[in-house]
């Protein structure tokens, strides 16, 4: 394979990064919950790191990346002659996420690819060999990607007794019961980056996962390669004529034939994209919505709102916080979140400049603090120094975010007279806070620093001294308040406090 050898020099150089031992007998157990009754082992290779179940051990895919082999190098290589350098490759059945992070390397550090997986399990093994590989031009998304987008369908539960590959299982049309998992269409995600390539293997729904990618393809015209397997068919009712059918639809043609089920399309010059000229692309859409965030100045009501936050952040290819609660902010801010420049305030850890390098935003983004970031993200212009006075340029940043900051010795006039100057005009700050009334008194540090969460009034305060200088709520505030959220055994820093999040969005006026 051409890039085998680099590869092989890029796990030496990570095997340093990760700090993990390569001991394949010691099982790990995964952080997320409901997935700590399935361990994982870790395996260091000449081609990469990998987390992997540890039931694999009849998994051809697995099996083949525990020792270090690509699994199906003939596709990789075929591949490889058409991914260009910072565009946008779709990884659609992802897996365990080899082929992504091959495909990533190809791409470069300024391309992406958007790796989507059904299985959510198999979505966090995937998010775990990402990280492992400290690879962050890989977007994931956690659906099962279709012919329409919002449609709940089911996904088995792995038995391996029809199959011995988590890879082999995949939606069940006819299904009435099983995991319930909701579909995307590519076309609804609207990417207006070039695409170069698209890889295909659903088991048995590559046609339906082509046909809602159908505008997409007439506009990109990348070629394409996806997998038929006469034994899903039936399920499908579909036949390879179907597959003909559309291949001749979109004017593209056969290729090469790889494995014997294996297609690779490119276009037919033969002929013309007639839908082509039809096609619009609204920029930076690419967000499937949740109803709930579209409501920005209020408090965190319920445990399952963050539940339904965090899937609409694996929905939509962004990461989750490492403390998942935050997925409340995140949520609510990254899609309001578009080009220009932005500033982060309190960015040693900032998930929200992980997720907008990912977005791809154009513009300049920074981040101040008190310390160093944590993990710099690339690309990101760090400042340690006095957050309310940042020696930054005047109606410089077009947005703001400054998250779970402000109940931290922050002084509300000066803030908000140092964010006024350094916002454009109208443009808009985010301020996300832990919230309790009546006040909740205390005496604990976080961070190094004296943590208040704020009551009623103090929020009225700051408000207000936001509206003294011109920023306003872009909505009314919701005083509503259903419960502390935030307690014992969930969140909470100390075992006798109870709280919630809070979020205001101003505009400069």
């Amino acid at each position: 394979m051409r890039f085998f050898t680099q590869m092989c020099h890029r796990a030496k150089r990570l095997k340093q990064l990760i700090g993990i031992s390569n001991n394949p007998e010691k099982l790990i157990i995964p952080t997320e919950d409901k997935f700590q009754h399935r361990p994982l082992k870790f395996y260091q290779t000449q081609i990469g790191n990998y987390y992997l179940p540890a039931d694999t051990t009849k998994d051809c895919i697995a099996n083949d990346m525990k020792s270090g082999k690509i699994f199906e190098p003939e596709i990789v290589d075929a591949v490889s002659e058409y991914i260009k350098k910072d565009t946008i490759v779709l990884d659609i059945g992802a897996n365990f996420g080899q082929m992504s992070l091959l495909f990533s390397q190809l791409t470069g550090e300024d391309g992406q690819v958007f790796s989507f997986e059904a299985d959510d399990y198999i979505f966090y093994v995937l998010q775990q060999n990402i990280m492992a590989n400290n690879c962050h031009n890989i977007r994931t998304f956690l659906g099962a990607v279709y012919d329409q987008t919002g449609k709940v369908m089911f996904y088995p539960v792995q038995d391996f007794k029809k199959f011995s590959a988590y890879g082999s299982y995949g939606l069940e049309p006819k299904a009435t019961n099983g995991r319930k998992i909701e579909t995307i269409a590519i076309d609804d995600l609207k990417i207006d980056r070039e695409i170069s390539f698209m890889k295909v293997d659903v088991q048995g729904s590559d046609l339906f996962a082509m046909r809602g990618a159908i505008e997409t393809i007439k506009r990109h015209k990348m070629p394409i390669i996806f997998e038929f397997e006469q034994q899903f068919q039936n399920e499908f009712d579909t036949s390879f004529q179907d597959y003909l059918d559309f291949i001749t639809s979109i004017s593209y043609k056969v290729e090469k034939i790889i494995y014997n089920i294996n297609y690779l399309l490119v276009p037919d010059s033969r002929k013309i994209f007639s839908m082509a000229a039809n096609i619009t692309i609204t920029k930076n859409s690419n967000t499937i919505k949740l109803s709930r965030c579209q409501s920005l100045c209020k408090f965190l009501q319920s445990r399952s709102e963050i539940d339904e936050c965090t899937a609409f952040l694996y929905r939509n290819g962004f990461v989750s916080h490492n403390i998942k609660c935050k997925d409340w902010d995140l949520a609510h801010i990254i899609p309001k979140i578009d080009d220009g420049n932005f500033l982060d305030i309190g960015s040693s850890d900032s998930y929200i400049l992980k997720n907008l390098a990912l977005k791809k935003i154009r513009g300049e983004l920074y981040g101040i603090d008190l310390r160093e970031p944590n993990v710099p993200v690339k690309g990101v212009k760090y400042l340690i120094g006095n957050l309310m006075d940042t020696k930054l340029p005047d109606k410089f940043f077009k947005n703001i975010t400054c998250l779970s900051v402000i109940e931290h010795e922050i002084d509300f006039a000066k803030f908000a007279h140092e964010v006024a100057r350094l916002l454009e005009d109208n443009g808009r700050l985010f301020v996300t806070f832990d919230y309790w009334n009546p006040k909740i008194t205390l005496n604990v540090k976080l961070y190094g620093l004296s943590w208040q969460p704020l009551d009623e009034q103090s929020v009225k305060q700051f408000i207000a001294e936001c509206k003294a200088n011109g920023l306003y709520l872009v909505q009314d505030m919701d005083w509503t308040i259903n419960e502390a959220v935030i307690r014992d055994g969930y969140y909470s820093p100390d075992p006798t406090l109870n709280y919630t999040f809070g979020i205001v969005v101003f505009e400069k006026q």
